[in-house]
């Protein structure tokens, strides 16, 4: 019966059971081998994609045809149809296609879960209150701050983001060496953004200087701090088999949170310290009394 069953698996790859081929038209035969050596590639183990289809490529004809009918004859007895075979489909759960629910249910959690995370910087303000009352132009430059940081992170994790699909979609190993790059893009971004936040506070005509230091710093804190845990968040979803589409949201609450802390405390560490006098005194600036 097995034998039987071969024998009509060799017709079906276009074969006779005495290892002749039948002769299909050329573009069905090129699209047939096409997908056996993609199903023959995908049982590889311990290659990784380039490497699979060279040595499939390697294969004769018949070679081919023969390890089809052994993975056909497989796929019976493990009661699978051609298509469900995907050689032990090893992706994590979130590249799998799943039910509208399950998606739904995924989402829904980790958005609610960000929203309770978020409503954490009013507990920051709270205890803050008599450092805004005394420097009300801080907060008037908050949302700017913590926009800043949100729109950093988030462009560097949707380039980190787009780096994983490509790799994982052209069978290319995780690219971190694109993390050098981006810690690069981190000093030098937060120069530029710096500069163009000191530039823009400087001609608040309510801002006094020492304020003016203080909401320069705290954006150039934000800024690098964004890039950086930006570009590493979606590898560290990845390692942990969480879908990296989360990183750009989660990175955006997660700093809004440590922006509003930042900006609270550099705030109070450069104007309301000795520490921050002697600082800023160094560089020229007094504080009013």
């Amino acid at each position: 019966m097995k034998d039987d069953v071969e024998e009509k698996d060799m017709h079906e790859c276009g074969a006779s059971p005495g290892g002749q081929s039948s002769s299909p038209s050329w573009g069905e035969e090129e699209e047939e081998e096409g997908e056996d050596m993609e199903m023959v590639a995908l049982t590889m183990d311990n290659k990784d994609s380039t490497h699979k289809h060279a040595a499939v490529e390697s294969m004769s004809r018949e070679e081919l045809m023969h390890e089809v009918v052994h993975l056909r004859s497989r796929q019976r007895e493990e009661g699978q149809g051609d298509s469900d075979w995907d050689g032990g489909d090893r992706r994590p759960a979130y590249l799998k296609e799943r039910h509208c629910s399950a998606a739904f249910v995924d989402r829904g959690l980790w958005l609610m879960g960000l929203l309770l995370l978020q409503s954490c910087s009013t507990f920051i303000l709270a205890r803050n209150e008599r450092l805004i009352r005394t420097h009300p132009s801080v907060v008037f430059f908050l949302t700017m701050l913590v926009g800043a940081g949100g729109n950093a992170d988030n462009q560097a994790a949707v380039i980190m983001v787009r780096a994983l699909a490509l790799s994982v979609a052209q069978g290319k190993p995780t690219p971190w060496h694109l993390l050098n790059r981006e810690m690069l893009m981190a000093g030098g971004l937060t120069f530029f953004i710096g500069t163009s936040g000191l530039a823009r506070v400087a001609l608040s005509p309510h801002t006094s200087l020492p304020e003016t230091v203080a909401i320069t710093v705290s954006l150039c804190l934000i800024v690098f701090v964004s890039i950086v845990l930006g570009s590493l968040l979606p590898f560290v979803l990845d390692l942990l088999g969480m879908d990296p589409a989360h990183s750009s949201t989660s990175i955006q609450v997660v700093m809004d949170i440590l922006g509003v802390f930042a900006t609270c405390g550099i705030t109070h560490l450069l104007l309301n310290t000795d520490w921050g006098d002697d600082f800023l005194g160094f560089f020229g600036v007094e504080q009013e009394d």
